[in-house]
């Protein structure tokens, strides 16, 4: 099963403890990890306020994204090489995508691989937004709204101390 499978189902079996203990074992026994020491999880709505309070981010799509689920009501519109300045609800389509109605792009191959560049991108659209003046004058709205909608385990220096790496890491 995908890792996102286990979560899930183990989520509607149980409750959203379980589901990440579940997801942690799985991940260990996967890969042959002795002990994962923290998690970090975000759901979708988290995902769209952090991004709206941020602002907003910039985006140039790499591949054109044309994708609608009448199921879901997910419609995911992206001319490549068009820039667009993404609210939280715009953001999420994008890190959503995988492939287009009629199967995978011309660019992708349609698999989690190419969501997972996407993605790549999209962070590091993220962090620039961040390191930018505007985005460090809004970083204490940011951790206000994140705590809000960011389960973790993780001890808030070790929050700021990764947090401050990665700004200061940059996009690389």
């Amino acid at each position: 099963a995908k890792l996102t499978e286990v979560h899930y189902d183990s989520q509607l079996n149980s409750d959203i403890d379980t589901a990440r203990d579940d997801l942690i074992n799985s991940i260990e026994e996967f890969f042959g990890i002795d002990d994962i020491n923290y998690y970090v999880s975000v759901d979708y709505e988290g995902f769209s306020a952090i991004i709206d309070v941020l602002g907003g981010i910039d985006i140039v799509p790499i591949y054109n994204m044309k994708y609608y689920d009448p199921v879901d009501g997910l419609k995911i519109d992206f001319d490549k090489d068009v820039e667009y300045h993404l609210d939280g609800e715009d953001a999420l389509k994008f890190v959503r995508w995988r492939k287009n109605n009629q199967g995978s792009s011309s660019e992708t191959d349609g698999s989690d691989l190419g969501r997972i560049e996407n993605q790549r991108y999209f962070i590091s659209c993220f962090i620039d937004e961040l390191s930018s003046p505007l985005g460090i004058v809004k970083t204490p709205s940011l951790i206000s709204k994140g705590c809000q909608y960011i389960k973790t385990d993780l001890p808030a220096n070790k929050i700021l101390v990764y947090a401050l790496s990665i700004l200061k890491s940059g996009t690389d």
